[in-house]
């Protein structure tokens, strides 16, 4: 099979940083696959999601390659690059604040995309957004299209967030930490989410993520990184059932268990554990 992404030797180093975020990661992604990759606070996991958007910030130093639909992605110009961000790249945030402009309704940004990059109509790409807010399960969809999103809580946000990331039906979708910002009674259902319309659009994903029982339930194979570098690399079962890494086994003995109680891993900074203290129902998951 083809790779949609094929990554190799990639390397980033901030402007100023006296060591590279991630050195030399390669791996590859197939059409339909589903890959996480995971690790503590400061790994590099998300430089990596970063560098793949084009999204790293000016004077980053970026080596290595990565092949798209055997199109190289690293090192074109943001010219090049932002025709294909939504339509055939895509990306679901951590913080839905960050990806909403609250100027503007939740409705109109949803049809301010589908227009920009389909030849719609203002009344059909209208009914389009109305249809993918109904699909992420926003209750009321066309009453919520003149919502701000300082007007609906987080889990809606992230809801709304999903629509937008999903509506192109883009080929490649890197989701970075989707959920973590959100209380634990509503991560289970985003996630579910995330995982019924990637299946039904044939999206790949990179799932970039803390939590190694979220890769449990929504990937197939996992990179594991630690301080910018991939210590081990393989299909979900064998990484969970016979990890070789000590890191990768320190990972695993950190997540909690309904046999054992979770070991803490000093590693971990508290800002990774710290989840929203509001439900969603209550507007402020």
């Amino acid at each position: 099979m083809t790779d949609l992404l094929k990554v190799q030797a990639l390397s980033v180093r901030y402007a100023g940083a006296l060591r590279p975020s991630i050195a030399d990661v390669s791996f590859s992604l197939a059409a339909g696959e589903v890959v996480g990759v995971v690790g503590e606070s400061g790994s590099g996991k998300t430089t990596l999601g970063l560098a793949l958007l084009g999204l790293l910030p000016q004077g980053t130093k970026v080596h290595g390659s990565a092949l798209f639909e055997r199109a190289e992605i690293l090192g074109v110009s943001e010219r090049e690059l932002r025709p294909l961000r939504g339509t055939l790249l895509s990306t679901i945030v951590q913080n839905p604040a960050t990806a909403l402009n609250p100027s503007f309704s939740v409705g109109s940004q949803i049809v301010a995309l589908l227009r920009r990059h389909r030849t719609l109509s203002k009344s059909g790409a209208r009914s389009l957004a109305i249809e993918w807010l109904d699909r992420v399960g926003i209750s009321e969809p066309e009453k919520r299209m003149g919502s701000y999103s300082h007007q609906l809580s987080g889990g809606m946000n992230q809801r709304v967030v999903i629509a937008m990331a999903l509506a192109l039906s883009p080929r490649l979708v890197i989701a970075d930490e989707p959920t973590s910002a959100l209380d634990v009674t509503v991560q289970a259902a985003i996630l579910r989410l995330i995982t019924e319309l990637i299946d039904d659009s044939g999206s790949s994903m990179v799932l970039i993520t803390h939590d190694l029982g979220v890769v449990a339930q929504m990937c197939s194979r996992v990179i594991v990184m630690k301080d910018g570098a991939v210590v081990e690399a393989g299909e979900v079962d064998q990484i969970f059932h016979a990890p070789r890494s000590d890191y990768t086994q320190h990972l695993l003995a950190s997540q909690p268990s309904h046999s054992a109680p979770a070991k803490p891993m000093p590693t971990v900074s508290a800002s990774e554990a710290a989840v929203a203290k509001s439900t969603e129902e209550h507007g402020h998951g």
